[in-house]
């Protein structure tokens, strides 16, 4: 790619280099005084440049501060982490889903599992909730087989 100027190259090399540096977070702003929940979002720009962001767009009338909810080690996941926290917190301001899970199967991921369309951090997260078995068979039965609804005896 060829830039006009230098500051652009600089600059196009910055964003790039922040982007590397920074895989992503889970955010939340949250309602001062009240603590509600208002908003779960993910960026892999600086937080307070999302925070300015959020200013400008005025969309949220309540004034609020923003709280990091998780620091991802990886990008691959960001958009199923953060469905995972919207899912959990049930913010007022989320009206889509950040992760659609119609076009993806129950899957495990090194991140986490992902099973009916809800992402779970641990496998214990999601034994605890859904588990018909001991853990021990549910561990068992999934190092033999990514099959979970068998590992957790749904069948």
């Amino acid at each position: 790619m060829e830039y006009k100027t230098t500051e652009a190259k600089r600059k196009a090399y910055k964003n790039w280099y922040e982007k590397q540096k920074n895989p992503g977070v889970v955010y939340a702003l949250v309602e001062e005084g009240t603590n509600r929940i208002l908003y779960v979002g993910s960026t892999t720009n600086s937080l307070n440049k999302r925070l300015w962001q959020h200013k400008a767009n005025r969309k949220i009338k309540e004034t609020y501060i923003m709280i990091p909810l998780e620091i991802l080690k990886r990008r691959d996941c960001i958009r199923e982490r953060e469905q995972y926290w919207i899912t959990y917190c049930c913010p007022t301001y989320n009206k889509t889903k950040a992760y659609k899970v119609s076009d993806k199967k129950d899957k495990v991921y090194k991140g986490g599992i992902l099973f009916n369309g809800v992402f779970y951090s641990t496998k214990l997260e999601l034994w605890k909730r859904m588990g018909n078995t001991a853990y021990g068979t549910f561990k068992s039965r999934l190092s033999r087989s990514n099959n979970l609804t068998y590992a957790l005896g749904l069948e």
